[in-house]
């Protein structure tokens, strides 16, 4: 008798201990689970940072807090800033405008004329020209 409760004290052990195995891993999965949100979580945050504008206070350079904005024209827009210092606390208006572009439209409104960066150009030229000597070949064949 004395044997057999020994054996089941065993038994019981061994349960607990596969039991206590089992949650663990379990434990760890659900953490390996959580860090890899939480690191997606902060590289889609970093993306969103770099996406951002960022208007700095003129008075003490430190990165303001755009509050809202109007949209005064198809190319200008005013943004009501506040200043993240809390000592200073500056409040002020910026305006923000497209200044030229950098790839062309696809879908162009003729309304809207916005020079186009020297490389924009080049490389508009450079697609045309490649056009053009592909375009022979296809008509030959």
């Amino acid at each position: 008798m004395h044997k057999n409760a020994y054996h089941e004290s065993i038994k019981f052990l061994k349960i607990t201990f596969l039991d206590n195995l089992k949650q663990s891993h379990i434990i760890n999965k659900i953490c390996v689970e959580a860090q890899h949100r939480l690191i997606v979580k902060k590289q889609f945050y970093r993306v969103l940072k770099i996406m951002s504008t960022a208007v700095y206070c003129p008075h003490c350079k430190v990165r303001a807090k755009v509050r809202s904005s109007v949209v005064l024209s198809d190319l200008l827009s005013e943004l009501y800033c506040e200043c993240r210092n809390a000592q200073c606390r500056c409040r002020f208006v910026a305006h923000l405008e497209p200044a030229y572009l950098l790839f062309p439209s696809a879908i162009p409104d003729p309304e809207i004329q916005l020079p186009i960066s020297s490389r924009a150009l080049a490389r508009q030229q450079k697609k045309t020209k490649s056009e053009k000597q592909i375009s022979p070949l296809s008509q030959s064949e």
